[in-house]
């Protein structure tokens, strides 16, 4: 199984409150049955298959806040099936690797098969609490949806604007790619960007052009930490030199609140151990606030 650090770092993208859970779970173009049909997909299909069916999700003909976030769902959902089927993803201008490589391997040893079973164990509890309360109508939705998508023409666009690795690209015959280039003027990509990375763009801390160049690791730390940053408590660049242990520390919505009342600093939060930050979460904060204050020399 995972060790704790990879489990607490993939709990942090998939989990319940996960970034990336969340980004499908909150979504409003989609309806529940929709989403479960698709996450049940993301742990039971190979990843040229699931790639076909994420096809019918993307709807070329949005524009502005709604583009973003269909891609934003659709990128939520790949980076599930990545992690359970462990495909290659891309490593910036190196090439590509494995994903359990790429994300979780700085953090120990990876097994494929362990990941799997997690993945599937951690999703399958995600699918239990959407359908709660809401089984019949769930899985009307998800008949009607698998029925339409019977009518729905695959548009395989997305796959360029989330930077895919070449393999994973829509294919075309030579003589047809040809000719359509021949005909076509070069299209500059499209990079996509989280909604809480816009959000700090927006507010003008980081540039839409360095924000583009961001890897999908520096983008995941500035996603966990993005309050922080808005709220002054930690500048772009200090939370783009945190180790893994840390950003997922500053990532938890307890540790935040802590930080926020002035109970807890930056740098104190980020010398938590896993036992203390799970603790804080359980509610026994004042214990290791405590416990850390007598570590560091600092009284509450």
């Amino acid at each position: 199984m995972p060790n704790s650090t990879q489990r607490a770092l993939l709990d942090s993208f998939i989990g319940e409150e996960g970034i990336y859970f969340e980004t499908i779970r909150d979504d409003e173009a989609f309806n529940l049955g929709t989403k479960v049909l698709y996450l049940e997909r993301a742990i039971s299909q190979n990843c040229q298959t699931f790639l076909q069916s994420l096809d019918k999700l993307y709807n070329p003909s949005l524009n502005g806040a709604a583009k973003i976030a269909n891609l934003e769902f659709i990128r939520a959902l790949k980076l599930i099936n990545d992690f359970c089927f462990n495909n290659q993803v891309k490593y910036g201008q190196f090439g590509t690797r494995e994903a359990l490589t790429h994300y979780f391997r700085s953090l120990g040893d990876v097994d494929a098969n362990d990941f799997q079973i997690t993945m599937i164990e951690i999703i399958g509890g995600g699918i239990a609490t959407l359908r709660q309360d809401h089984e019949a109508e769930i899985a009307a939705q998800a008949t009607v949806r698998a029925t339409e998508e019977e009518g729905i023409v695959r548009q395989t666009g997305w796959r360029g604007e989330v930077d895919l690795p070449q393999d994973q690209l829509a294919q075309m015959d030579h003589e047809h790619h040809h000719a359509f280039f021949q005909q076509m003027p070069p299209v500059p990509q499209v990079h996509l960007i989280p909604v809480r990375i816009q959000i700090l763009i927006q507010a003008g801390v980081i540039a839409q052009g360095a924000a583009a160049a961001l890897s999908r690791e520096q983008l995941d730390k500035l996603v966990c930490t993005q309050p922080l940053i808005s709220n002054g408590r930690m500048s772009v660049e200090d939370a783009l030199a945190l180790t893994g242990m840390q950003h997922l520390c500053l990532g938890e919505e307890r540790i935040f609140t802590l930080i926020q009342e002035d109970r807890l600093t930056v740098d104190q939060a980020k010398a938590l151990s896993r036992e203390q930050i799970d603790n804080i979460n359980l509610g026994n904060e004042d214990e290791v606030l405590h416990e850390l204050g007598q570590q560091l020399g600092f009284n509450h």
